[in-house]
């Protein structure tokens, strides 16, 4: 927002050739951020508020992370509330993926649920029809 600063832990300036190595890219962006992948406790179906948005993504066992990172992208262009990984999928967290969401996976956040039967009860109990 207006008048937002960032802040950092800590800072620490590198050259370009460890930059590039680091980042795994000939040219890479000036500036690299180092987060810390949620707590698995933060990341199940429990935590889903359904009435919290008038839509969802929902995946069933996404295996390529751009394709999922895409995925995460989109569902944040649309507003969606977030978005649900059913069963045996790609992690959200890899490199790969979250080069792909292009920052989506900052704002736009993933569930993971390892049964599918478990989302239904959880949608079904809160849907209204």
């Amino acid at each position: 927002g207006e008048g937002s600063k960032l802040s950092a832990d800590r800072v620490v300036n590198v050259s370009r050739d460890v930059l590039s190595k680091v980042t795994g890219r000939e040219n890479p962006q000036p500036h690299l951020g180092v987060f810390a992948e949620p707590e698995a406790e933060t990341q199940g179906l429990q935590q889903i508020d359904p009435s919290a948005a008038t839509r969802w993504l929902m995946l069933e066992g996404p295996r390529d992370p751009g394709n999922l990172g895409s995925c995460i992208r989109s569902a944040d262009a649309v507003a969606a509330g977030g978005v649900i990984l059913v069963g045996d999928t790609c992690d959200p967290y890899s490199v790969e993926c979250v080069r792909a969401t292009m920052g989506s996976i900052f704002s736009c956040p993933s569930q993971a649920s390892s049964r599918f039967w478990m989302l239904s009860s959880s949608v079904s109990r809160s849907a209204s029809v």
